[in-house]
């Protein structure tokens, strides 16, 4: 997973695009042509730019480029096909947003490089100080289920006793 793998290098930023970018494929993947075509965002923008398209071939413009975002594609494709009988001749992706993986060579943590490098571990020192973290939140996760579940035992074994004390020391009939 991409995700998990930027997440251990602490670069959020990466691991944000990601989760973004996978968010935004499934969804616009999942969604029919029906919703598309009239929702506002998608439908009412491509109904604009199909008009403006006619406008332009009716002032004999014969050099015309409709530049969009893969979002309004399926919506604006068929629309094409359907009203102008056009079909793409050439497609151009221009990258809005890249996801790299950053350089993460910095000084700003040493204890880290040292420990993983004392350690032997195959980590640098930015997964090492992941791995920090999640462990502590473990350990903080664990610390509290075992306070709770302890008190609930002492609870239970508490009123266990009182009840078998009073049903004991109870008058018979």
């Amino acid at each position: 997973y991409p995700e998990l793998d930027a997440l251990s290098r602490l670069d959020f930023g990466a691991a944000m695009k990601l989760f973004l970018a996978k968010r935004l494929t499934s969804e616009f993947t999942q969604v029919t042509a029906d919703v598309e075509a009239n929702s506002v965002i998608i439908g009412e923008r491509n109904k604009a730019a199909t008009a403006a398209l006619q406008r332009a071939i009716d002032e004999g413009h014969n050099r015309i480029a409709i530049l969009y975002g893969g979002g309004h594609m399926p919506d604006l494709g068929r629309r094409l096909r359907e009203e102008f009988e056009l079909v793409p001749s050439q497609v151009q992706w221009v990258t809005a947003w890249a996801i790299r993986k950053r350089d993460l060579r910095s000084r700003s943590v040493p204890f880290l490089k040292t420990m993983a490098e004392i350690s032997g571990w195959p980590l640098n020192r930015y997964q090492t100080l992941a791995l920090l973290i999640f462990s502590s939140v473990l350990a903080l996760d664990l610390w509290f289920w075992e306070l709770f579940c302890g008190t609930a035992v002492n609870w239970v074994s508490q009123i266990a006793s009182e009840a078998a004390q009073s049903i004991g020391n109870g008058p018979l009939i």
